[in-house]
This record gives C-alpha cells, sequence and structure tokens, in this order.
C-alpha cells in the first residue's frame, strides 16, 4: 500500500498500520516509538488518540523522530 498522492503532498497524518508500510518496521516497532513519543514534550503533538481503537500520527514528527533516535544510537 502506498502513500495516497495528490500530486503535491503525502498525507499529513496516518494511522500506525500506514507507518509499518511507509517505514517497513514492524508493528511493535511503530507502538514502541510512539510510546516514547508521548513521553516528549516536543513529539508528543504528533499523536493524536482520537479513540482507544484510533490514533493518528503526524508523519513528518515521526519521521523527524526516528530519525533521531537513529542519531541519538550512533553517538553512543
Amino acid at each position: 500500500m502506498k502513500p495516497i498522492e495528490t500530486g503535491i503532498h503525502a498525507p499529513i497524518t496516518v494511522q500506525p498500520k500506514a507507518l509499518t508500510i511507509m517505514f517497513s518496521i514492524s508493528r511493535s516497532t511503530v507502538t514502541r516509538l510512539l510510546n516514547k513519543m508521548l513521553l516528549d514534550e516536543h513529539y508528543s503533538k504528533g499523536v493524536t488518540r482520537i479513540t482507544r481503537n484510533l490514533t493518528l500520527v503526524n508523519v513528518e514528527l515521526f519521521k523527524e523522530y526516528l530519525f533521531k533516535q537513529d542519531l541519538q544510537g550512533l553517538k553512543s
């Protein structure tokens, strides 16, 4: 499943399942990263829990957080 493209921009927010496809990572990894994002004041605004079963994630903030985690691992 490819992200929906309108010719101008990719989606701004998606459900976690779409992140597994977009970034080729497992659902458990997405869940772990989202839980960590919620603990970070800057990135928590990128995760919106509408209901217990519906969560929307800002793709750009998720990508930024993912790269930040990668860079932290390289600093060790």
